[in-house]
């Protein structure tokens, strides 16, 4: 018998960081062992890379499926004198009408709803490993 949370669509299942563990078969702690010591933006990075897997459902993106449209997040960069680089990001929506290879296709998304979403679920991890 399937469960509620199964029930509901993944943007309703993927709402924070232990949702995305979750979905992705892990733990917190599983997570901290295998990136224990490892920089910032290298974990920052992985969570985005299982971000992007958890609500894409499984489905990976791949580089060379140009058949395969890919969606991201798009921020704007705010100047904050709190952030240690002196600024931060803001979800700013998407847009298909330019594309460039400086973001690997596995961040990527398969549904422009689902980048718009990791936006604004995930400011702060996006941040850490785009800034």
């Amino acid at each position: 018998m399937e469960s509620q949370a199964t029930k509901l669509p993944v943007t309703g299942r993927v709402n924070t960081w232990a949702d995305v563990l979750a979905e992705n078969g892990k733990t917190q702690q599983e997570f901290d062992q295998e990136w224990s010591g490892r920089q910032d933006y290298d974990i920052a990075t992985e969570q985005c890379r299982l971000i992007s897997l958890a609500l894409n459902e499984g489905t990976e993106m791949k580089t060379a499926d140009t058949s395969q449209w890919k969606y991201f997040p798009v921020f704007d960069v705010i100047p904050d004198p709190e952030k240690p680089a002196g600024f931060g990001l803001s979800f700013d929506g998407d847009d298909g009408s330019c594309t460039d290879a400086s973001v690997g296709a596995r961040l990527g998304f398969k549904e422009p709803r689902l980048a718009r979403h990791a936006g604004t679920k995930f400011p702060d991890i996006y941040q850490r490993a785009l800034v």
